[in-house]
């Protein structure tokens, strides 16, 4: 399907921009510039109050556990896991993946929405603030018209280095604190959520990432600490941006169609052709796949390294060498897919059976 005369949804991923900034869809990055040369009159971008808190926990530590959990388009996803672009604050957490099948991680989730914001670009004074140089752009294919304001919060909890029958205990008890808590509970200061369960940080350590992180509290001590700091988000978040927050979504209008409003013609050439469903699902499946068989190769060689004084060199210089290469063969992986997928977007590569390129 060609997209590139259709209205669009991005998640932010931590990524900062404004209503104007210019967007290439086919790499999912931003431009850099904006299409403004004079500020939008204020009463022509409509607010509307969407407050809401969400919390959820994940612990399957997968790719595709991560992207349903922050809810990331199809297409952006393929975007993250190519590394089409850097992940900055909440999106961090897709790539804070184990490397280790040993080790056993957890992620507490606290979500908050505030407010959405959406450009009237029909009103004749919202066309009078924009640039026609911006119609020349050779790369840009959307602009920024709306925005969704909140802030997202996980809390990372990861134990390793522990015999078998540790990890199991630590790992059971994590998954019934976090079965236990609710939203109601966890916004509560004043309940204790280690009353029942007050060895758990014996096991843990915790790190928070997140679009803020009240009072810098990076590393918290204690499940406690981390809960305090969590549930300070939305009074903190509302310091920021007039009190809405951060970019949480954006909401794009293609470029194309902006131009007609002004009888222009754009440069961009890129088709923006959409992967199908079958396709994101079988590259996020490649990518579960080769981050399992990582953690197990990470751990063969962490195993031989304890014992290299009982195995001749040259087996524990094999192992290296293939942990090396295994690096090396999945940076040249994500190089070529990146390559691909963009090709595939401006419609110049296979993209399915049912799939061919339009004509705009």
């Amino acid at each position: 399907m060609n997209t590139i005369n259709k209205i669009i949804r991005r998640k932010s991923l931590g990524r900062a921009a404004f209503i104007g900034s210019l967007y290439n869809a086919v790499s999912d990055t931003f431009c850099g510039t904006a299409i403004l040369k004079a500020k939008f009159p204020d009463n022509s971008i409509s607010k509307i109050d969407i407050p809401n808190s969400e919390l959820f926990y994940e612990y399957e530590d997968s790719y595709m556990e991560k992207f349903n959990k922050l809810d990331v388009e199809a297409e952006l996803k393929l975007s993250v896991l190519t590394g089409l672009f850097a992940l900055e604050g909440s999106g961090k957490y897709l790539s804070d993946v184990k490397d280790s099948y040993k080790v056993f991680k957890g992620n507490l989730i606290y979500r908050i929405t505030s407010v959405e914001e959406n450009l009237n670009i029909y009103r004749d004074d919202v066309k009078t603030c924009i640039s026609t140089d911006g119609f020349n752009n050779t790369v840009a294919t959307h602009i920024v018209v709306g925005i969704k304001w909140g802030a997202t919060v996980i809390a990372s909890f990861e134990c390793k280095n522990m015999n078998e029958d540790d990890k199991h205990q630590a790992e059971a008890a994590l998954k019934s604190y976090f079965e236990k808590l609710s939203l109601s509970t966890f916004e509560n200061d004043n309940v204790n959520v280690e009353k029942n369960q007050p060895n758990l940080m014996n096991y843990f350590s915790i790190r928070l990432l997140g679009d803020v992180i009240p009072y810098n509290k990076y590393f918290p001590q204690s499940f406690n600490e981390a809960k305090k700091v969590m549930i300070e988000l939305p009074s903190y978040a509302t310091q920021f941006n007039n009190g809405k927050g951060f970019p949480i979504e954006y909401i794009f209008y293609p470029l194309s169609e902006i131009a007609k409003l002004f009888n222009q013609k754009t440069t961009v050439k890129s088709m923006i052709m959409e992967s199908s469903e079958e396709i994101v699902l079988m590259i996020e499946q490649v990518f579960d796949d080769l981050f399992k068989q990582k953690q197990r190769l990470n751990d063969l060689f962490n195993d031989a390294k304890l014992i290299s004084h009982l195995i001749p060199d040259k087996i524990f210089e094999e192992i290296n060498d293939h942990v090396q290469e295994i690096k090396l063969e999945e940076v040249r992986f994500k190089k070529k897919l990146a390559k691909s997928l963009v090709k595939i977007r401006s419609g110049e590569g296979y993209v399915g059976h049912d799939d061919e390129p339009e004509n705009t």
